[in-house]
């Protein structure tokens, strides 16, 4: 079984995993270069973060030939027949035999026995460095049933995330919700489900900053407030200028009369 370097798409970085165990990440490969016949991969191994990477670490000093082993998922595959001569990975192969093609690499992982026994991983002061992963004719690679069991596992937990995602999604719009039903309460406006959707799906900046400005807007534009009861309309002109209130009609009499000046 071979998997064809050339249709393989790899991820900027991806995990390293021990023995291909996602509940196992001990490191991250942040760089990995793809030269057609093999792959060499960058990264860091968390011995200070992880109690099983830095035991992978200690052994690797004490003389211990770890090997790599790579995750390639999502693959086509293509089967030669008996006798058929092809190319693959710069080598030249016979049939009978099985191509993974136009797979993802998803994963890396440090194991004691590699599917490839030409692999290995290099530790530098911490530091997982230089691991070819070089697919060969005769290597064994996982069963199809290995395979089948890993993508399950993976499964399982892309199942339980997006179950977690729909909930925080679901307590976020609820919230949401609340907050425009008090901004259409303050700018007058009568709640509706459809009318409000467009403002729920705001990320929280823009909905502060758009709730703030329509507040702001509202209070601009409310009508002035009714004048006190005791106040004479005559009291102000068109213009705004201040003029004298009238003279109380009883007021006027008893200047008249020189009872009062």
């Amino acid at each position: 079984m071979y998997v064809d370097l050339a249709t393989l798409t790899i991820e900027p970085s991806v995990p390293v995993l021990a023995d291909h165990d996602p509940a196992k990440v001990i490191g991250i490969f942040s760089s990995i270069s793809n030269s057609g016949q093999n792959l060499t991969a960058d990264g860091v191994l968390f011995v200070e973060e992880d109690e099983q990477a830095e035991t992978i670490y200690k052994k690797a000093k004490r003389g211990m030939k770890w090997q790599t082993s790579m995750g390639v998922f999502d693959y086509a595959f293509e089967d030669v027949p008996s006798g058929q001569t092809f190319q693959i990975n710069g080598l030249t192969a016979y049939g009978p035999a099985t191509i993974l093609r136009n797979g993802y690499l998803r994963e890396g992982s440090i194991v004691a026995i590699g599917a490839d026994k030409t692999t290995s991983a290099t530790f530098f002061h911490q530091r997982a460095s230089s691991a070819p992963i070089s697919p060969k004719e005769g290597a064994p690679m996982p069963t199809q049933i290995e395979f089948d069991e890993l993508k399950t596992e993976l499964a399982a937990i892309k199942a339980l995330l997006d179950e977690k995602d729909a909930a925080l999604l679901a307590a976020t719009t609820a919230q949401r919700t609340v907050e425009v039903k008090e901004l259409f309460t303050a700018i007058g406006r009568d709640f509706d489900a459809d009318k409000a959707a467009p403002y729920v799906a705001l990320s929280a900046e823009s909905f502060a900053a758009i709730a703030a400005d329509l507040k702001a807007h509202a209070k601009a534009t409310a009508p002035a407030a009714a004048l006190p009861a005791h106040f004479s309309a005559s009291a102000f002109s068109a213009q705004g200028a201040t003029q004298a209130p009238a003279e109380n009609p009883l007021i006027a009499a008893m200047r008249g009369m020189n009872v009062i000046k």
